[in-house]
């Protein structure tokens, strides 16, 4: 039980239950970085920033590390790769 203390329980759309920092809020996103072995959270920022051909990129804060049942140690990565370029401002 100490080890919970200041972390939020969470279940994502997809089902996956885990335990997150304690502002952890409801349409954060959890991304697995490349050359990391676990899952950090992700908020989407109001701020934007152009990509140079007239569209605006979204950029995202890092709330930070998560704990993820099932995902953790890149088991996750080997089975459900999806590549994604996150902003982070």
């Amino acid at each position: 039980m100490a080890r919970m203390a200041g972390r939020r329980p969470f279940c994502s759309q997809n089902g996956y239950v885990g335990l997150g920092p304690a502002d952890l809020a409801v349409g954060d996103t959890v991304a697995i970085p490349y050359g990391s072995a676990v899952p950090f959270a992700f908020r989407r920022s109001s701020g934007g920033g152009g990509d140079g051909e007239g569209e605006v990129a979204a950029t995202y804060q890092l709330v930070g590390e998560v704990y993820v049942f099932g995902i953790m140690d890149g088991e996750f990565m080997k089975v459900h790769r999806q590549e994604t370029v996150l902003r982070i401002v």
